[in-house]
């Protein structure tokens, strides 16, 4: 029998085996007043968080796959990834950017959100077992507004 605890472990010893450090960095958006140009500045909320994670590229070629359908709809890019982390641990809603290598200053490995419904979490029995993040990498190497 499927356990959420066992999951949890398994997930926990692939990421301790396979992962990397990765850092969330959390905004918070407000009007800005000093410029004509931007509605909104992003202020940087809080402290870094730092996990680990398992990033790997798109599935291209399966075909009728989650991944393969979002590519042809166009919300997804062949240059995109997924980002697994423990369910849990990193919020992964609002507005955030993550940086891969877990250096703590901004860089040329900055990623944010791909799709609007980037986050899929996976449960079983009511546990969160990851989440699943669509990424995309972030040419400027920050967020619009920041």
């Amino acid at each position: 029998m499927v356990n959420p605890t066992a999951l949890r472990n398994d997930f926990k010893e692939a990421v301790q085996e396979f992962g990397e450090v990765v850092r969330f960095r959390y905004f918070n958006g407000s009007r800005a007043t000093t410029s004509y140009d931007d509605d909104v500045a992003m202020v940087t909320s809080g402290t870094d968080l730092f996990v680990s994670g398992i990033i790997n590229p798109i599935d291209k070629g399966l075909r009728g796959s989650n991944e393969s359908v979002l590519m042809q709809q166009g919300l997804l890019k062949n240059n995109d990834l997924r980002c697994y982390i423990e369910g849990g641990v990193a919020e992964a809603s609002g507005n955030w950017r993550i940086g891969r290598g877990g250096s703590p200053a901004p860089g040329t490995n900055e990623y944010s959100l791909a799709t609007e419904n980037g986050v899929i979490a996976w449960d079983v029995g009511g546990t969160k077992i990851y989440d699943k993040i669509y990424l995309r990498k972030l040419s400027t190497g920050s967020l619009t507004g920041e």
